[in-house]
């Protein structure tokens, strides 16, 4: 999950890490507008099924939401599922397919990384049913791997104004503990003064092997 506040990039370190997706995966993209574009990118994606939201017409008919997408999407057995934004009750959805095998990636709005947690938990009690808030924390230690956050930072220079978006933490979600909420380490945590992200502590054993065949450097880690 990538997650921060508005503006501050979420989308496009989104498209950066969907073009890391092998070419023979089959990938369905759902959003309420069309912003990834993954399918116009026939040679890199050729197997894309991209689908939109649509809001109801003037008689209050005809809206197709992104929960109805999600549920018709894991019909077609896609290896990976990318949510353009979460926003609602659709999250309950989400985090099903993830758990039962599915890929996937998706941005949602939170102040901070640490936050998704909750910020999951709330969306989760506009679904229909609503899902309890220990369910959703159990859902989302069993559903995701990592959550990569990033703010957007506004200064002046030299007379002009400058705009700065950058990653500033990565957490490896571990499982619900002692206070039942999902652990959660700091593999990348924001230095003092930059705020952008420096090591922090090393990935588990299980996270380890999954990113070792991908080019993981743990020599990133090696005086933490």
């Amino acid at each position: 999950m990538v997650s921060g506040e508005w503006g501050a990039g979420k989308t496009t370190l989104l498209r950066a890490l969907c073009h890391e997706i092998p070419p023979f995966e089959h990938v369905v993209t759902i959003e309420d507008d069309r912003e990834l574009g993954l399918h116009t990118w026939p040679a890199r994606h050729p197997l894309v099924t991209s689908m939109e939201a649509r809001l109801p017409n003037a008689e209050g008919v005809g809206a197709i939401t992104v929960e109805q997408l999600l549920i018709q999407a894991l019909r077609h057995s896609p290896r990976r599922v990318i949510v353009g934004e979460v926003r609602g009750g659709e999250v309950t959805t989400l985090l099903r397919a993830l758990s039962t095998g599915a890929g996937g990636l998706c941005t949602l709005h939170a102040e901070a990384g640490h936050g998704v947690f909750d910020r999951i938990a709330n969306m989760a009690q506009l679904a229909v049913p609503p899902l309890p808030v220990e369910s959703a924390y159990r859902w989302t230690a069993s559903a995701v791997d990592l959550i990569v956050h990033v703010r957007r930072r506004d200064r002046v220079e030299g007379g002009r104004s400058v705009r700065e978006r950058f990653i500033t933490q990565v957490l490896e979600v571990g499982q619900v503990g002692d206070a039942g909420r999902p652990d959660a380490t700091e593999l990348y945590g924001p230095a003092p003064h930059t705020g952008h992200a420096r090591p922090g502590f090393p990935p588990s054993p299980r996270l380890r092997e999954l990113l070792r065949p991908h080019g993981l450097d743990l020599d990133a880690w090696a005086g933490a």
